[in-house]
């Protein structure tokens, strides 16, 4: 299989067997960055959706590097008839071992496909219910935790908090509260009397010891064993940050 590369995407020949399904009555073109491409199909295909372009060559897009995706009904194009709409994707694809931004619209012929292929990439990338909660729990919005070390990393951590990785919440559309750690054991102290039903999930921006903090506090409940399953995600903010690099590796996910 060939392969053509740019900065932010990777081009592949198109597949002959893979083209069943022709959207080319209903996708006018696909932006990537800011850059333009006519697409001839876009079809579902495992984990990803596949774009068409250039008639012989295809680039991919993994559900699991989406972390938004949004509608905007408009006239997009004064050749086209009717209502246009373009679909806004904001996805974060790994390129050379590091994490890329990038922005992906997409523009129909008409509102009702864009707003029929809006409800399929959602239905992909949707996040199933954390495992701390009861089966019957309806969660209408995620909403995470953030604990932050201010003094985690050189005391760079806060600063990693807001400039890198808060904007990636907002554009996740994650509802989220921030906590400042202000002592050895606090983070034990808040794992330890946090309610499990208002969280999704607990993000820790700091170096290991942070981590094994909210462990521990967990470790000290009555529903230690509910409280063991709600999500922790480690935002490796330290020094050396092992366990982050461990954890990466057991997953064969390198990056740098």
């Amino acid at each position: 299989m060939g392969v053509l590369s740019s900065k932010v995407i990777t081009f592949y020949d198109w597949p002959p067997e893979e083209g069943s399904k022709n959207f080319d009555s209903q996708i006018v073109n696909v932006m990537v960055n800011g850059q333009k491409f006519q697409s001839v199909e876009c079809i579902l295909s495992g984990n990803a959706l596949q774009f068409r372009v250039m008639v012989d060559k295809y680039f991919k897009v993994l559900f699991d590097d989406i972390i938004s995706i949004s509608i905007i009904t408009t006239k997009v194009n004064s050749g086209i008839c009717g209502d246009a709409a373009e679909l806004y994707l904001l996805v974060f694809p790994l390129a050379n071992r590091k994490r890329v931004s990038l922005s992906l619209n997409v523009t129909f012929h008409d509102a009702n496909v864009a707003e029929h292929w809006r409800k399929v990439i959602k239905k992909f990338i949707e996040a199933p219910l954390a495992p701390h909660f009861p089966i019957a729990t309806l969660r209408m919005r995620r909403k995470i935790l953030v604990i932050v070390n201010p003094f985690s990393g050189q005391k760079k951590a806060l600063k990693m908090w807001k400039d890198e990785t808060e904007p990636i919440f907002i554009a996740a559309q994650l509802d989220y509260e921030v906590v400042l750690t202000e002592r050895v054991g606090h983070a034990t102290e808040i794992a330890r009397n946090v309610c499990l039903n208002d969280y999704d999930g607990i993000a820790i921006v700091s170096g290991d010891g942070l981590v094994l903090e909210v462990i521990e506090g967990f470790l000290m409940r009555a529903d230690r064993i509910r409280a063991l399953k709600m999500p922790i995600a480690h935002i490796p903010g330290g020094t050396s940050n092992g366990l982050a690099a461990a954890v990466c590796f057991q997953c064969k996910f390198v990056i740098l």
